[in-house]
């Protein structure tokens, strides 16, 4: 798949809600989104997680050697073939390629087992939220159970894919770390 360009690194992004306390508008999977750029995923900088790759072809990768965590993030496009025209049947189309182009299951013992989980929210520009659809998957590791939570979003007509990954261990350390990230995201046009 092309990857989409990344944004310009001089450009200044807000790092958390301007402040409103109004919820912000909600662009379901089955709504219609139109980025005049885009969409490029807005990731956090946490403590403890180190880079291992950055903006190469779409991909961003960090790792917590104290937790045991990685996250992955993928902007590019979805894959060719697709027979939904619609967020929701695309996204679910994608999943399969998203889980071959994230991380490796290489620690796994056996198959995972992945279920959808339904949806998460992630702001964009801070003016409106984008749902994005939910899955987990828990699979046995030589040093015990991981999860692996996955967010995925097609973008219809033009095919646009955004997926992000935190794996962790099944523990209550591990689904801290990971919810930390995943609520840090944020997606941007620009």
């Amino acid at each position: 798949p092309e990857p989409i360009p990344a944004p310009p690194v001089t450009e200044e992004l807000p790092e958390e809600d301007p402040g409103t306390s109004e919820p912000l508008e909600v662009v379901t999977l089955d709504d219609v989104t139109d980025f005049k750029a885009g969409p490029y995923w807005g990731v956090p900088f946490e403590n403890g997680w180190d880079i291992v790759r950055f903006d190469e072809q779409g991909v961003n990768e960090f790792s917590n050697a104290a937790v045991g965590c990685q996250f992955l993030t993928y902007q590019g496009y979805g894959p060719e073939g697709l027979t939904s025209t619609d967020d929701r049947g695309a996204t679910e189309e994608t999943l399969p390629t998203a889980m071959q182009i994230g991380l490796p299951w290489t620690a796994a013992t056996s198959d995972p087992t992945v279920t959808s989980d339904g949806s998460f929210e992630v702001p964009v520009d801070w003016t409106y939220n984008v749902e994005m659809q939910r899955f987990v998957a828990i699979y046995p590791s030589a040093d015990g159970d991981r999860q692996r939570q996955m967010l995925l979003r097609s973008f219809m007509p033009n095919n646009l894919a955004l997926y992000a990954e935190v794996d962790c261990p099944a523990t209550a350390a591990g689904d801290k770390a990971a919810q930390v990230i995943l609520d840090g995201l944020s997606i941007t046009e620009y």
